[in-house]
């Protein structure tokens, strides 16, 4: 029997080994494969001259999905940033996606329903910081204070992560899907019609824990929402075994092929 393909996303700052720990949890009976975005520098470089947006994301992880999954659909699990190349795919193309699940990034049309309260409540200073710098300059560091305590083991990793990210390719995805005014402009996100597990953490310091059941609501009737008490935005990272069970849990209900 074909096993099932598995294609993992990070986010930013993020690159593709920070799948490792969870993918070896999964990988039995399964091919899981993680993949560098276009904004790491474990991407070949140049792919997109004219700008990354929604557009040239999806396009990319569509050329991965055909690459390696060979004509066959493909379960993805995605985090942060990278989740919008998958609902942007799992909503073009859904026959190239047989699941969905999304690490600490709410479905898009939440995000833009509470686009107003993220602001006031600091939870896009980050977001601003990155926005404000011209193209090419420096990307801001992630300040301690602004991580959950969860997070800060993780903290070295992901400021190693934010070192090797390509300045110019990140701006302009951010300029192109994270600005305010576009946001409040983009058509809406429709729902995933394959299925979707969400996975947050409580103490995750961007997307607040009432977000997360609205983006469960808003990204299809049968979605599910995992949620980790102790873990921050980067779960993968600081519960691994956590996250990897509840990943397997997730493929083992939508694909008979997937149970290890």
């Amino acid at each position: 029997m074909t096993s099932a393909l598995v294609i993992c996303i990070h986010g930013y700052p993020g690159q593709a080994s920070d799948f490792a720990a969870v993918g070896e949890r999964l990988a039995l009976g399964r091919e899981v494969v993680s993949i560098p975005m276009p904004w790491s520098e474990d991407c070949p470089a140049g792919l997109f001259p004219g700008g990354l947006g929604l557009k040239e994301l999806a396009e990319h992880l569509l050329t991965a999905i055909s690459r390696l999954g060979g004509g066959k659909a493909a379960h993805l699990v995605a985090h942060d940033l990278g989740s919008l190349a998958a609902w942007a795919v799992a909503a073009v193309q859904p026959g190239a996606v047989q699941s969905l699940a999304v690490l600490s990034a709410p479905h898009p049309t939440a995000y833009r329903a509470n686009l107003d309260a993220l602001q006031a409540g600091g939870h896009r200073a980050y977001v601003d910081r990155l926005l404000s710098g011209q193209p090419d300059a420096p990307l801001p560091p992630l300040h301690p204070a602004e991580q959950s305590a969860a997070d800060i083991p993780a903290l070295d990793r992901l400021e190693a992560a934010r070192r090797k990210t390509r300045r110019a390719p990140l701006r302009s995805l951010y300029r192109s899907v994270m600005d305010a005014e576009v946001i409040r402009a983009a058509p809406a996100m429709p729902p995933a019609k394959c299925p979707v597990t969400l996975i947050a953490g409580a103490q995750d310091p961007y997307f607040p824990a009432p977000l997360a059941e609205e983006s469960r609501r808003a990204s299809g009737p049968s979605a599910a929402l995992r949620l980790l008490p102790d873990a921050g935005h980067h779960p993968h990272l600081t519960h691994p075994q956590e996250v990897a069970a509840l990943l397997a849990d997730h493929l083992d209900a939508v694909d008979p092929r997937a149970k290890a």
